[in-house]
């Protein structure tokens, strides 16, 4: 991550977990202290495709193949 004020590289001092992870960070160039936050988003859009993505290929096929013995 980069420091908002002037844009040098920044190290993790401390975190927060929770719901949502709290990082303070300072500038290693300018002694810059700031805090971000991450916080996780649920959109039904990436669940419905995880749902298609982790189905098996094969539960389709399944009938045709028991036709076939």
């Amino acid at each position: 991550m980069w420091c908002p004020k002037c844009c040098g590289k920044t190290k993790v001092v401390g975190t927060t977990t929770g719901t949502q992870n709290e990082r303070f960070r300072t500038c290693l160039v300018c002694n810059y202290s700031f805090s971000t936050i991450e916080a996780i988003k649920f959109d039904d859009y990436w669940r419905d495709y995880a749902k298609e993505t982790f189905e098996s290929p094969f539960e389709s096929q399944e009938p045709r193949a028991k036709e076939n013995k």
